[in-house]
């Protein structure tokens, strides 16, 4: 009997995480986060891409980018702003602000795969309906930080063709962290919300992810 109620209660738990896998809309409160270290990685390769570091900012190397209608008034080496996009070629911490309607932040290093990219968003808001409002690729790793108390809006609309697997709010080609004591509203019309090709962390925030596809895949 003890073995057949075991048997179970497994198989309970394993229904509730694959529906809380696949549900389109979801959130995840910041007292269960607090509580649960809500990781999809470890499920597959105990050996994490999670490191002491993420969790660690000099505030002296913070890079702030902020948009006022659609443009930014700051110049750098390490970012170029063009046609809407914001594309980041170097490692750093990049703290990002401010509202971009119609654009995109594209993460993707000169130094291909030798870097690690913190991206700290600090009441940011994003509307895209030609490609993913942020897209990473070409880094060792990107970490997103939700700043304390700020409120942070992704909104990607676009146009799934083809049944385009890729098509999402975040597309990340690489290892992929979220944490932070701030809130994040993900809202995917066509496609999914976080769409992570390699490991993806959630360690903190209060993100909330509403998709016509899987928010988390």
């Amino acid at each position: 009997m003890k073995k057949i109620e075991l048997y179970k209660i497994f198989l309970l738990i394993g229904s509730f995480i694959t529906l809380l896998i696949y549900l389109p809309s979801f959130s995840l409160p910041k007292e269960y986060i607090d509580k649960n270290i809500y990781n999809y990685e470890i499920g597959y390769n105990i050996n994490t891409h999670e490191s002491k570091k993420d969790y660690t900012i000099n505030e002296k190397e913070i890079i702030p980018i902020e948009f006022i209608k659609n443009q930014i008034d700051t110049k750098s080496n390490s970012y170029s702003f063009a046609d809407n996009t914001l594309e980041i070629k170097r490692e750093g911490t990049y703290m990002l602000s401010g509202t971009l309607e119609e654009g995109n932040i594209s993460v993707n290093l000169e130094d291909k795969n030798e870097g690690v990219v913190k991206l700290v968003l600090n009441n940011l808001s994003i509307t895209s309906s030609k490609g993913s409002t942020l897209s990473i690729s070409n880094t060792t790793k990107t970490i997103i930080i939700l700043q304390e108390d700020s409120e942070n809006h992704l909104n990607y609309n676009g146009i799934e063709k083809n049944n385009d697997k890729q098509a999402s709010a975040i597309l990340s080609r690489d290892n992929l962290t979220l944490q932070g004591n701030g809130h994040l509203e993900i809202n995917s019309l066509n496609g999914k919300g976080i769409n992570s090709r390699d490991g993806l962390i959630i360690t903190g925030g209060d993100i909330k992810i509403e998709s016509t596809d899987v928010a988390i895949d």
